[in-house]
């Protein structure tokens, strides 16, 4: 019986859709290319600036998680809690309030109007097609291998 198994094929596509995802945290776009929501006019004016998501970067470094199977890959947010790490005026604070999990911060922003987010696979990326490929790869490779055990031809 034949089984398809992209394990290996996810296991090198996984880093590269993280990679572009963080990318699309840092350039402020979502993954159609639409950008990002921005912070409220009162927000921006308090802090000097108008930063999406998180200003230390540790969002887009330990929020993302991954899982991968034998037919299946998931990235996604993780639900575990930020650490409240923020940059006030060129220095890192901690926030005492209730922390919110990573999960939490990416649904707020994605619940924002006519913004996609930052997970997805992006405009020009080619992950389907090479997805194609290794699995008519893995099937010709099968067929070879065991049609000649099927089929008697005599000439």
């Amino acid at each position: 019986m034949f089984n398809l198994d992209l394990t290996k094929f996810f296991r090198a596509e996984a880093p590269r859709l993280r990679l572009q995802i963080k990318k699309n945290l840092a350039s402020r776009r979502g993954w159609k290319g639409d950008p990002a929501p921005s912070n409220s006019k009162a927000t921006i004016r308090r802090k000097g600036k108008n930063h999406w998501l998180s200003s230390t970067g540790e969002t887009a470094r330990k929020g993302i998680g991954i899982e991968i199977g034998r037919l299946s890959m998931r990235i996604f947010a993780k639900d575990t809690e930020h650490s409240g790490r923020y940059r006030y005026r060129g220095k890192i604070k901690r926030s005492s309030s209730k922390l919110p999990t990573y999960e939490e911060i990416f649904e707020y922003a994605d619940e924002k109007k006519n913004y996609s987010g930052a997970f997805g696979v992006n405009k020009g990326n080619r992950l389907y097609d090479r997805m194609e490929f290794e699995a008519s790869k893995q099937t010709i490779r099968y067929l070879m291998k065991e049609l000649p055990k099927k089929i008697m031809l005599k000439l």
